[in-house]
This record gives structure tokens, C-alpha cells and sequence, in this order.
């Protein structure tokens, strides 16, 4: 059984105020990059099965746009993927989800791109801002246990 896993990284936030790191919301450019990911795959017919976000507002925010705009299931916070987060702390939440089919992950560097090579045991780069990786899993879920199928940076769309 294969399993399909998009990582996306949060769109351009604006800087910290002094409600802290947490707090931080998505700036006009962020939101605008997240509409054109979500209108692209929208296009594509694109529909995961679950929603997992990280607990930080930038990342609650990316995770909003783009189930409105694909009319996706609820938002699911996953702790585990809070900027402090571990791969290994990722997979077994993953686990304990009992992970099937499809799911989009919202989160944040450097951990999203530490949970693709983790999840293919080679370098992933270029998740910028706004950028969204897309993982095949066709092993259990656990280190090299997947591919990169696709890597979509909002810059390179209309």
C-alpha cells in the first residue's frame, strides 16, 4: 500500500512582535503565495484525505487557505510539527494517526525538509516559503521509506 505525503511549508510571515514567535501571521506576499499552491493542485484535482498543521499561527493560516480553496476536510494540529520538532517525533505521530492514502502536512523549516530526507534517506532542499514537496511512501512509514515525486515553489507559477 502506498501512501501519499505533502509537505508544505508555511507561506512568508511577517517578523516577530513582542506576542512572540508563536503569534506570527502570514504577510499579503505569504497568503498570496499559498493561493497560487492551492490553485495549481486545485486545478490538478488535488484532494488529501487529512489536514495536519503545525500550532503556530502562520502555519494554522497556510492551513486554512488551502482548505478553503479545496474544500478539504478540517485542520488537524499536530504538535510534532512545531518548528522545534523532530522527524522521528513526526513519523510516530504519523503512526499514531494510522496514516493512510493521502495527507498534507503544514509546517516549518528546517523540519519539513529534515522529514523528507528522513522519509527518501536523501538530501531534499528548496522549501522555501510557500513551497510544497510531495512524497510517495511505499514501505512502511520510517526512514527511506519514500521518493520526491514532485517539489512546487509558488515563484514558478502564474
Amino acid at each position: 500500500m502506498s501512501v501519499r505525503l505533502d509537505l508544505l511549508r508555511h507561506g512568508a510571515a511577517l517578523p516577530a512582535t513582542s506576542d512572540g514567535d508563536e503569534a506570527r501571521s502570514l504577510s499579503e506576499s505569504g497568503r498570496s503565495a499559498v493561493a497560487r499552491i492551492a490553485a495549481e493542485y486545485g486545478q490538478r484535482n488535488w484532494r488529501p484525505e487529512r489536514l495536519f498543521a503545525s500550532p503556530l499561527r502562520r502555519a494554522q493560516e497556510t492551513a486554512s487557505i488551502v482548505a478553503r480553496a479545496m474544500a478539504l476536510l478540517e485542520i488537524e494540529t499536530l504538535d510534532e510539527l512545531a518548528p522545534d520538532g523532530h522527524p522521528s517525533g513526526v513519523v510516530a505521530a504519523l503512526v499514531r494517526e494510522r496514516l493512510q492514502g493521502f495527507a498534507l502536512l503544514v509546517g516549518h523549516q528546517p523540519l519539513l525538509g529534515e522529514l523528507a530526507s528522513h522519509l527518501t534517506g536523501a538530501p531534499v532542499t528548496g522549501l522555501s516559503p510557500g513551497a510544497m514537496v510531495s512524497l510517495e511512501i511505499t514501505a512502511p512509514l520510517g526512514r527511506g521509506s519514500g521518493r520526491v515525486i514532485e517539489l512546487l515553489h509558488p515563484d514558478h507559477l502564474p
